[in-house]
């Protein structure tokens, strides 16, 4: 070290504690000055009576920051709570003709650009891109071009475009690149079980007690004279057991999984029961017991549980079948014909449509406005006419441009599962646990199947939760075989 060098060391160094100091009290002043500006803005605004914006500031920044420390518990944490946003002021409003900052919107965006941005700097592994994933976009991109064709006013049809298609297909690439293994797939197993209680003590609180929490603007709530129509949170029944439906599965899964304490998730899983009964739709508890088949079908361990709930079930109905016949759900919900004969005059209407549009459909969202052309709707009637069949909507909505890869994407989707239980059953090495492909294939079984009967993709939620189970499936899936594979298998597997 020559003698200038030392020199300016022992000029510098004294002066290093004390600069510190300073500036360590520099940021305890600045701190406490932050601090009692927001104390003053935060007090002047609750006084004012302009609470909610700040209850939306500071709830909207709970997430971001979340997001930011790390993504894939934000997007769990935001689909567990999404149904409550509109309820506890996290969407924005910005007034007429500027489209509101909702919840979803904001966590769609932030997610993406982040997920973006660590593939970006390889931080993150590219998915592999499978036929799902291409006809999944194929699907978005044909229903697009439906959008401008609506009837409705184009702002608010594209609005709607994004939250109830372009929304759920985010989840669902979301889940893909965030859900990599085993474990991170039990989260979200665990965060289907909260939904799913949640949603069913809400079910059937409210068909119990008559009053509604978390009631959405404009809904009916009677089914018929004795029977209420569950509309809390969601504004449907069919929804909110659709949502309960896909969680059961995995419930199940869980609780033949676990290893202690697992008689805590019976409770869980009767209340979810219970739930999708309350919510009184004759499709769900179709979807309820098909789930349940399915499960008894793939899981060898589970087909002594289901048995013994055929016999309990078998000797309720001998023993009370005439208080069950003579019940309401039976009578008025159970025999009534007014669903089903409206529902074929609906689809022979839908039908005739499709004949006459069969390329590129209708547009999105006209089939309300297109009905009087082809049938008789009372106009004094509060709900408009509705397909009250998926696979209807989809065409009726983008003709076979947009159904073709919608059925490709469900085809690959079950055979893809339907394989991976199969490698599962037979080489344990490849895929490791067939049961979470059982429980996937009834979770699915318990959406698609009732989608005959009623219009579950213009449910915002339970699309996004269906679509969340899809990507993470797959995605906890790839990963594993990523971990499984020779390195020259894996290196040439890289998305």
């Amino acid at each position: 070290m020559s003698e200038g060098q030392a020199r300016q060391q022992t000029e510098v160094i004294p002066y290093g504690p004390i600069l510190n100091r300073v500036l360590a009290v520099l940021g305890v002043l600045l701190m406490a000055g932050v601090a009692i500006a927001l104390g003053l803005l935060i007090g002047r605004q609750t006084y004012a009576e302009k609470w909610p914006i700040l209850v939306t500031l500071s709830g909207l920044t709970v997430y971001l920051l979340v997001a930011l420390m790390n993504a894939r518990h934000a997007l769990i944490f935001w689909i567990v709570t999404a149904p409550f946003a509109r309820f506890a002021y996290l969407n924005v409003e910005l007034g007429r003709g500027i489209p509101n900052l909702t919840l979803n919107r904001i966590m769609t965006g932030v997610l993406l650009i982040l997920v973006l941005a660590q593939l970006a700097s390889q931080r993150r592994r590219a998915v592999r891109l499978s036929v799902m994933d291409v006809s999944l976009i194929l699907y978005g991109l044909a229903a697009l071009l439906s959008v401008p064709s609506s009837v409705i006013k184009f702002q608010s049809a594209i609005q709607s475009f994004f939250d109830l298609i372009v929304i759920p297909i985010a989840v669902y690439f979301l889940a893909r690149a965030l859900i990599t293994d085993r474990q991170e797939m039990r989260a979200v197993m665990h965060a289907l079980l909260v939904v799913g209680t949640y949603m069913a003590l809400l079910a059937i609180r409210e068909q119990l007690t008559g009053d509604v929490w978390f009631y959405p603007e404009d809904r009916s709530v009677q089914y018929t004279r004795t029977i209420r129509r569950v509309v809390g949170l969601l504004g449907n029944p069919a929804y909110l057991a659709t949502c309960i439906n896909l969680a059961l599965p995995w419930a199940w899964y869980l609780f033949l999984k676990a290893k202690r304490a697992k008689w805590v998730l019976l409770p869980l899983i009767g209340v979810m029961i219970a739930g999708v009964y309350f919510c009184m739709n004759r499709s769900a508890w179709a979807g309820l017991v098909l789930a349940l088949i399915v499960m008894a079908l793939l899981i060898r361990r589970f087909r002594r549980i289901f048995a013994f709930m055929v016999l309990i079930g078998a000797a309720l109905a001998a023993v009370y079948w005439a208080v069950i016949v003579s019940s309401a759900a039976v009578r008025e919900r159970l025999q009534a014909q007014g669903p089903v004969e409206y529902r074929a005059d609906t689809w022979n209407v839908a039908l005739r449509m499709i004949k006459d549009n069969l390329a590129f459909g209708i547009g999105y969202e006209n089939f309300q406005f297109y009905y009087h052309r082809y049938g008789y709707w009372d106009i004094y009637l509060r709900a408009l006419p509705t397909p009250h069949n998926t696979y209807l909507w989809v065409l009726l909505m983008g003709g076979l441009v947009a159904f073709i890869p919608f059925m490709v994407f469900l085809g690959a989707t079950a055979l893809s599962a339907l394989l991976l239980y199969l490698r599962g059953r037979g080489r344990e090495e490849v895929f490791p646990d067939a049961d979470s492909a059982a429980a996937f294939l009834a979770s699915m079984a318990a959406f698609w199947a009732p989608a005959l009967a009623m219009d579950v993709l213009t449910g915002y939620y339970n699309t996004m939760l269906m679509f969340l189970i899809v990507g993470a499936f797959f995605g906890a899936a790839e990963g594993e075989r990523r971990r499984r594979a020779p390195a020259g298998v894996v290196s040439r597997g890289r998305g």
